[in-house]
């Protein structure tokens, strides 16, 4: 079975899915499913052409009082860290009650995450951090996901 395609079925030379393992077959894929609307293939068809982004949405739930010490402390001194290692955060929030902080880091593949997280706690300046992010946090939630559509610009 072709990873993320259902069914029992072998890829023949000419196949669309193999022929879009290349970037002019998956043009050309493309091109077909849209004009015939095969729609379980298209995502598949889109993450052959483009190798896509994944993303770790990350929700931490704050020690009661510490959020604005918290907020200070990832602006000041977790992201310039983090950002100095080439693991850009691209959103953060905070939760409507207050309890939560949530913030999204992207990475080129998946396979490069354990290097850049290892990367980052041998880093000095996440060292110097010493216990203060853990300190902060009473629970952590840590989703991958990866990028399907293009967004808006």
């Amino acid at each position: 079975m072709e990873d993320g395609v259902q069914g029992s079925m072998e890829l023949a030379d000419s196949s669309p899915l193999r022929l879009a393992q290349n970037d002019r077959g998956a043009d050309w894929l493309i091109m077909i499913l849209m004009l015939t609307g095969e729609q379980s293939l298209k995502l598949k068809a889109l993450k052959i052409k483009e190798k896509t982004m994944v993303a770790q949405i990350r929700t931490y739930t704050i020690n009661k009082g510490m959020m604005d010490s918290w907020l200070e402390l990832f602006d000041k001194e977790i992201r310039p860290v983090h950002e100095g290692l080439g693991i850009p955060i691209v959103s953060t929030y905070v939760s409507a009650d207050g309890a939560d902080f949530v913030w999204i880091r992207t990475f080129a593949t998946a396979e490069e995450i354990p290097d850049k997280e290892a990367a980052y706690f041998a880093s000095d300046g996440r060292k110097a951090l010493g216990s203060k992010p853990t300190d902060h946090i009473a629970k952590m939630d840590v989703r991958l996901v990866e990028e399907v559509l293009q967004s808006a610009k």
